[in-house]
């Protein structure tokens, strides 16, 4: 009884220190980098994104045409193409949350859960270290390619985990019951970095 209480009390530090044998450690929010075309982003994701692209010469890609736009998150989201009617009222919605107002109704379709099942599953919520697999998983699954920017995508496993956290080794509780790949999901499609032409 007593050695089970050992082990329970080192698991707890190793969750909350977030590091294990191998010295990984829980998700720690990277500050955004200085970048020079501050108009461009959306979301603090971007930054890390367009860093590395800046870093190397080049300029960020323009967004996407609204067609094209719409098909990708269509197929990203609700695993179908854009219909005509959804393409024209999208073309024709002018506003500024146009957008955001597509992405909105594209995840509360039904079906959801079963098209991200698999990165569902990569979430442990008794471990903040399965944010990062849950969120390259993600991205992968909405961009058919993988996330190469290793700051961008501990920006996303922190989101996931706790949107108001910066340091996901603070917390002195157990993991958040609110972790939603919805809101992962969200963060993605809203960024300019998702929004540029392929």
């Amino acid at each position: 009884m007593l050695g089970r209480d050992y082990f329970a009390i080192a698991l707890g530090f190793v969750l909350i220190l977030g590091s294990d044998v191998h010295g990984q450690s829980a998700p720690v929010r990277p500050r955004p980098p200085a970048i020079k075309n501050r108009d461009w982003i959306q979301i603090p994701f971007d930054t890390f994104v367009l860093h590395g692209w800046e870093s190397t010469g080049k300029e960020a890609p323009a967004e996407a045409d609204r067609t094209a736009l719409l098909q990708k998150l269509t197929l990203g989201i609700a695993g179908r193409p854009a219909t005509g009617a959804e393409i024209d009222k999208f073309v024709k919605a002018r506003t500024k949350r146009a957008y955001e107002k597509e992405v909105d109704r594209l995840l509360d379709l039904p079906g959801f859960e079963e098209r991200f099942a698999a990165v569902a599953q990569k979430i442990r919520k008794d471990d903040p270290r399965s944010a990062r697999e849950a969120a390259a998983a993600c991205w992968r699954r909405l961009n058919g390619r993988s996330l190469e920017n290793a700051a961008a995508l501990e920006w996303l496993a922190c989101e996931l985990i706790d949107p108001t956290l910066v340091n996901c080794c603070e917390l002195d509780r157990p993991l958040p019951d609110s972790w939603e790949v919805k809101h992962l999901v969200r963060a993605i499609v809203v960024s300019a970095t998702y929004r540029c032409e392929p």
